[in-house]
């Protein structure tokens, strides 16, 4: 790799650590600061929605990339993608569940945008050195972002408590993501050019059955993975009920995160060693999540339910997000990667929905036997896609 893609690299990089502390910030606390503008329970499903939303807007612009094969289009739509980011930040000046939901649904539709189009061009920039370590890599400078948002809603949180904390924790979040925009630009300034490989066309370069069953794995994971938006409502219920401390609500996704960085990277270099069998990790932990959060109650269960959900979400934004290339041909790239995506969102969707509809019914238990089988059949799925890899 030369100088020029490294430097690109690295803005890339410190462009995902700056978006997160603004996206991974409100995260943290989304639930919670719907639970305290009094949304109904029911209504935390059209968070799942929106994480669909997101999904199948990673699969419109892995379209548009494949079908118009254009260097400006990518970098147009990044663009669109991360100002939207600047959503967020709004949070801190609205009042009405409704508002917070919309602005909530903005950002994500953000982040389906830019998402697709900025992979392939990290999968042409890691080729050279190993995709396993350069989506861990990038994954870790996510990770770091996630980190610092969530701890600057804990700080804000502890300082002026509940309500006030909240709109300082949002306007604070204006700082990173105008950040954001600059690194974009440096990266952009050093690596322009992002034309699909030359070979084969792309009309005659099929998907393939592996990736397709890999695609369905990750669909099941999305579905059995408890949503965080009802982690963090349930966390404002125990808080009311004195089982958790104000802060400890940021705190719990700060917790997923730092184990999300420590696995990420790990589980790259894995990746590069045993291949695709390291996806297999990604049901193992999400399974865990739902009987922890639920079954052990208080503070304890959900710290350790999140350390569980942050090691999944690891698997799946490193080395599913590598193994996407490894199963089909370079040419069609950022069709695939739009195509997993909204799997994978139609997933979160299907997950969040179902979670929501049983946690207002009073059934954690219901809840824990679905995320079970949908990881139970994704295990299944992710074995074909390895008899089926090329």
């Amino acid at each position: 790799m030369d100088q020029r893609a490294w430097l690109a690299f690295l803005f890339l990089c410190l462009l995902s650590l700056s978006s997160d502390v603004v996206y991974e910030g409100a995260r943290s606390v989304s639930g919670a600061f719907l639970n305290l503008l009094e949304t109904p329970a029911i209504a935390l499903g059209i968070l799942g929605v929106g994480e669909f939303v997101s999904y199948g807007m990673r699969f419109l612009s892995g379209l548009l990339v494949d079908r118009m094969a254009s260097s400006g289009l990518q970098w147009r739509l990044i663009y669109a993608g991360y100002a939207v980011n600047l959503a967020i930040p709004l949070l801190a000046l609205v009042g009405r569940w409704e508002m917070a939901l919309g602005l909530l649904l903005l950002e994500r539709i953000g982040k389906g945008l830019r998402h697709a189009p900025r992979d392939v061009i990290l999968a042409e920039l890691t080729k050279g050195f190993g995709r396993g370590k350069g989506f861990g890599i990038h994954e870790l400078m996510d990770q770091i972002g996630a980190i610092l948002g969530p701890l600057i809603f804990a700080l804000a949180l502890h300082r002026r408590g509940v309500p006030s904390g909240y709109p300082l924790g949002f306007s604070i979040l204006w700082i990173p993501a105008i950040l954001s925009l600059l690194f974009l630009a440096f990266a952009r300034i050093h690596y322009r050019r992002t034309s699909p490989p030359q070979g084969m066309p792309r009309e005659g370069a099929p998907l393939g059955w592996g990736f397709w069953s890999f695609s369905i794995g990750g669909f099941l994971t999305g579905a059995g993975l408890l949503h965080w938006g009802i982690v963090s409502f349930h966390s404002a219920e125990a808080e009311r009920l004195g089982l958790l401390l104000a802060k400890d609500i940021a705190l719990l996704y700060l917790v997923a995160m730092v184990v999300d960085a420590i696995i990420a990277p790990l589980a790259g270099l894995i990746y590069d060693t045993v291949g695709l069998k390291a996806v297999m990790m990604g049901p193992i932990f999400s399974v865990a999540v739902s009987p922890l959060v639920f079954g052990l109650g208080g503070a304890q269960g959900l710290y350790l339910g999140a350390c569980f959900w942050g090691a999944a979400v690891g698997i799946i934004e490193s080395v599913m997000r590598a193994g996407v290339s490894e199963l089909v041909p370079a040419q069609r790239l950022a069709l695939a990667y739009g195509i997993f995506s909204l799997g994978l969102g139609l997933g979160f969707m299907v997950g969040s929905v179902t979670a929501s509809i049983l946690y207002s019914l009073g059934c954690p238990l219901a809840i824990s036997a679905f995320c079970a089988g949908c990881e139970l059949l994704a295990l299944l799925a992710f074995y074909r896609s390895l008899k089926r890899q090329p």
